[in-house]
């Protein structure tokens, strides 16, 4: 069995991608028994949709070059961490 961790990754890459059908089975019996990533699993979804039904009602939103320049500098410096360690 995944352990929370992996159950959580599985779940996002579900958002992008279909699972392998080990892969689904495991990470359906990990949700039967944890409380807590089953709620992890309802919130990605939830924000998934959410944010499908944003871009669809609005295609002009754009986030300011600023937060885009903040977002990209904050994740060069974990790459860079990444790389060092």
């Amino acid at each position: 069995m995944y352990s929370c961790k992996q159950a959580s990754e599985l779940t996002s890459k579900a958002q992008d991608q279909p699972l392998s059908l080990r892969e689904k089975i495991s990470l359906r019996t990990h949700l039967m028994l944890c409380t807590m990533c089953r709620r992890y699993a309802k919130q990605i979804a939830f924000i998934s949709r959410a944010t499908q039904r944003l871009s669809e009602h609005d295609k002009n939103i754009r986030l300011p070059e600023e937060s885009r320049e903040r977002i990209e500098n904050k994740i060069k410096q974990s790459c860079n961490k990444k790389e060092s360690n």
